[in-house]
């Protein structure tokens, strides 16, 4: 929901703000989508864009220089209805394929998909245990999935977002 596109056309919250700054500044904004958040950070790397407009804080970030946070959420585990959470040692994680995961079990019991949509549609449908995300997302999604076999347990750690620079930009 902080980025996607509706009929080829950019939309979420991120584009919103965006908006804002376009027309508050009257800079005209070219937008691409990525796959994901490796993909467009390769894409700043490489000189392709100049921006990345929804961001979370890298945990290797020397290299990018970041926005003030424009949206905090906590962030939870949506799992499975029955999952036992006292231990997840062999319980499968669903993660989203180049994202920075806030789950840090062994690699070896994740699961990978494309979005975070399929990673909590995955757990209802009993495929995956559980996945990390935050709860805007988590929320979203599982009122648009309409899953009934998804619960969240909230966690103590939040995501922010930010707009990403390289370190060298003149923001």
């Amino acid at each position: 929901p902080f980025s996607y596109e509706v009929q080829g056309q950019p939309a979420g919250l991120a584009f919103d703000l965006c908006d804002i700054i376009r027309e508050n500044t009257g800079l005209a904004l070219e937008y691409y989508g990525y796959e994901n958040t490796q993909t467009a950070v390769e894409a700043l790397k490489n000189g392709e864009i100049d921006m990345i407009a929804s961001m979370v804080k890298l945990a290797d970030d020397d290299e990018f220089k970041y926005s003030k946070d424009y949206f905090s959420a906590m962030n939870i585990m949506a799992k499975r209805t029955a999952l036992d959470v006292t231990d997840l040692d062999d319980k499968k994680a669903a993660v989203v394929k180049g994202e920075q995961n806030l789950y840090e079990g062994d690699t070896a019991n994740q699961v990978v998909y494309d979005t975070i949509s399929d990673c909590i549609e995955s757990v209802q449908r009993e495929k995956t245990d559980y996945t990390v995300t935050n709860y805007y997302s988590a929320n979203y999604y599982i009122r648009e999935n309409e899953c009934d076999r998804v619960d969240l347990i909230p966690s103590s750690n939040s995501s922010t977002l930010h707009m990403g620079f390289l370190d060298s930009a003149d923001a």
